[in-house]
């Protein structure tokens, strides 16, 4: 078990070593899996990835991420993705991942959140700076979810 810093920490290294073109440790890529679907301020700080690194490369992290996952357990990496796509031009490639992720999980929020978006007709930089407004408030979220409660949060049952 670990807690939510403790798996946004696993997030930022794992992030640094791919980057570095290092192999990455499959434990700590499922706990980052069952961190992202289970708590929500980690999903979104896996979507603000790209304030803080290249948008291209945060792209290829979050596509291998979710090399390891299927169905339901796709839910946040695909809908990341999804968004990813969306600001990046791709509104197919948006639509498809969106699709799959209903399927999947259909009361899922965060794609229907973006299928709202895809409807909408939203201009991508609209997307790009709502994620970039959320990022520090996710970081702050996170941070002080910890200082509040040391205890370890069982990913699996949040």
């Amino acid at each position: 078990m670990a807690t939510v810093i403790q798996v946004k920490d696993l997030i930022d290294d794992n992030f640094e070593n791919f980057s570095m073109g290092l192999e990455l440790d499959e434990n700590e890529i499922n706990t980052i899996i069952e961190g992202v679907n289970n708590v929500l301020d980690l999903r979104d700080y896996l979507f603000g990835l790209p304030q803080a690194y290249d948008f291209d490369k945060c792209v290829e992290f979050v596509s291998y991420l979710n090399s390891f996952t299927s169905g339901n357990s796709s839910r946040a990496t695909s809908s990341v993705l999804a968004f990813y796509a969306f600001e990046n031009g791709d509104t197919i490639t948006a639509q498809e991942l969106a699709n799959y992720v209903s399927e999947n999980s259909p009361q899922y929020s965060f794609v229907k959140l973006l299928q709202r978006v895809i409807d909408a007709e939203w201009p991508a930089s609209m997307l790009t700076e709502m994620r970039d407004e959320l990022h520090d408030g996710v970081v702050e979220n996170i941070t002080n979810a910890d200082k509040k409660a040391n205890d370890e949060i069982d990913l699996y049952h949040t």
